[in-house]
């Protein structure tokens, strides 16, 4: 049975008849479909096995389950190097041989055809008849689909696959392996390395599309008349929250090297939006009703958390909301946001919170939990006010 504090069905309701005439349209289709198919496969495991290795069901001939888990990093490089390889965008249009496809991505077709046949069986790709088509799982690794995954994969294969690769360091030492095997933070090597930086930039604009419909479908914005999205990157977050009710004025407010695109980005709304280059550590706009941290608080240790938070209250005023956007971490079962809280770990130092946890930092940066409200996707909007 599938609890009402499981799917948010009125609230999100409500928003897709707001937003059914919008242009986010067949984003929200996507979200509703992520959202339902991954709540009713659910089975209360952080990964069930077969959502990874959908061969394991044959158990007369696989390793043991265990050994399926340790390699689990076979299955993560396959995905990044067919995302590398573009090979999704090369079978898109109609299906294809293997020997075609080595020909327009330019690769061995004898490795090729021993990698098509690892994503076969993990449901990327199916072959029929000695060709190949991708899955609906597989067209979110091609570029440019709403939802596209296909940054988020090579991000992941590269810069996080090798922190990873160090993780002994920091669960030896407390401090993040990133910095460890990179001689730099990670804030600080997106910002010197532009291939990466860039990748990494599109990855987390892509990933914060799907959460941001989740977001606007969720929480009521009719009577909000203006927000800023701290720490809002290229601005795809607020490009959502902007599309779907226009009534409000927007500001994104990030570092000076991430605002540049960001003003190119939302150039469509005009005067409705703007892009603020500055410090959160430091002070965000004065006087919006509403602000926004997405995918931001989870970055930081908590004493950089408070004084992200303090600034916010700073320039809140009365009326004002904040909205922390993070996974939650469950203290009474497992969940993703635990092995999410050792990618922070490994990462930037960063980590995912308990609902207690994320309380103690509003208190101590002045700040009252209002409520807590569930989305279609795994984050969840605390919101809270002045205390």
């Amino acid at each position: 049975m599938v609890s009402r504090d499981d799917i948010p069905f009125l609230p999100s309701l409500r928003g897709l008849i707001r937003a059914r005439n919008s242009t986010q349209w067949n984003e929200l289709k996507q979200i509703l479909w992520h959202s339902i198919t991954a709540r009713f496969a659910r089975k209360g495991n952080i990964f069930p096995l077969a959502w990874i290795h959908p061969w394991s069901n044959c158990r007369s001939t696989q390793p043991p389950a265990l050994f399926q888990m340790m390699a689990g990093y076979w299955v993560s490089q396959s995905i990044y190097v067919a995302a590398k390889f573009r090979i999704p965008d090369a079978i898109q249009g109609r299906p294809k041989s293997c020997r075609e496809i080595a020909e327009i991505n330019g690769v061995n077709e004898d490795s090729l055809f021993r990698l098509l046949r690892v994503l076969d069986g993990l449901g990327i790709c199916t072959k029929k008849k000695e060709k190949y088509e991708l899955t609906a799982q597989g067209r979110l690794l091609q570029s440019d689909v709403h939802g596209s995954l296909r940054s988020m994969a090579l991000t992941l294969g590269e810069i996080h696959y090798q922190a990873w690769g160090n993780l002994s360091h920091s669960i030896r030492s407390g401090q993040p392996a990133f910095n460890e095997v990179f001689g730099a933070g990670l804030f600080e090597h997106l910002n010197e390395n532009k291939a990466d930086g860039d990748t990494f930039n599109e990855a987390m604009s892509d990933f914060s599309g799907l959460v941001s419909h989740a977001v606007a479908l969720a929480y009521d914005f009719s009577g909000v008349q203006s927000v800023v999205d701290v720490g809002g990157g290229h601005g795809k977050f607020l490009r959502t929250i902007l599309g779907m009710n226009e009534h409000i004025q927007g500001t994104v407010f990030d570092l000076p090297g991430v605002i540049e695109g960001t003003k190119e980005y939302l150039s469509q709304f005009g005067e409705r939006c703007t892009a603020i280059a500055g410090d959160f550590f430091k002070s965000v706009p004065h006087g919006a009703c509403i602000y926004i941290l997405s995918g931001v608080i989870h970055d930081w240790n908590d004493d950089q958390c408070i004084a992200i938070l303090k600034s916010c209250r700073t320039a809140m005023v009365e009326s004002s909301r904040v909205l922390v956007v993070e996974m939650i971490v469950s203290e009474s079962k497992p969940c993703f946001s635990t092995l999410l809280d050792m990618n922070m770990l490994v990462m930037s130092g960063g980590r995912e919170r308990t609902e207690s946890e994320f309380r103690s930092l509003f208190q101590s940066a002045q700040l009252e939990v209002t409520r807590i409200i569930s989305t279609l996707s795994p984050h969840k909007i605390i919101e809270g006010r002045r205390a």
